[in-house]
């Protein structure tokens, strides 16, 4: 099954940060200049490691697909669509913390003003593909600046190559 990631995207976010950072650091140390860096592969290539990120954070084998990202920010950002199988269904299923995974389907199902909902309640929790996304909502909500900086941020630049 597929399922969106729904990480933060690259603009203005975390991960642009830490991009940005890193190719800061890369241009003072290895004489590359800005307008040599591939932008699209770098986030391309940031998007996989990402991936590879949550398998070994949370024990799974989702495999990249693609990267969705908008033609204007304005109203959308950046997601990673991944492939889920059955089995790392069920572990996300079962690790995911049931209260949150409640309170964002209620948000996504509620309307107000300016929002109609697509789906109710009752229906998220009866499509898988809705509820995957939602259950990464989740678990992709859970993970600590910190944690991102510390386990994954340094290593996407020196690992990539984006000039």
């Amino acid at each position: 099954m597929k399922t969106t990631l729904n990480f933060g995207g690259f603009y203005e976010s975390i991960h642009s940060e830490l991009i940005e950072s890193t190719v800061e650091q890369v241009i003072e140390d290895d004489n590359v200049t800005e307008d040599m860096i591939k932008w699209a592969d770098l986030n391309l290539e940031y998007s996989k490691k990402y991936v590879d990120f949550l398998n070994e954070r949370f024990e799974l084998n989702l495999k990249f697909l693609e990267l969705n990202s908008p033609k204007y920010y304005n109203y959308s950002t950046d997601v990673i669509i991944v492939e889920i199988s059955t089995d790392d269904f069920k572990k996300v299923s079962d690790i995911v913390d049931k209260e949150k995974l409640k309170e964002v389907v209620k948000e996504i199902t509620t309307g107000r003003s300016g929002y109609i909902p697509f789906y109710t309640f009752d229906e998220v929790f009866q499509d898988n593909e809705m509820l995957c996304q939602c259950m990464f909502d989740v678990l992709i909500d859970e993970i600590s600046t910190e944690d991102l900086v510390e386990n994954y941020g340094a290593n996407i630049a020196y690992n990539v190559n984006f000039y």
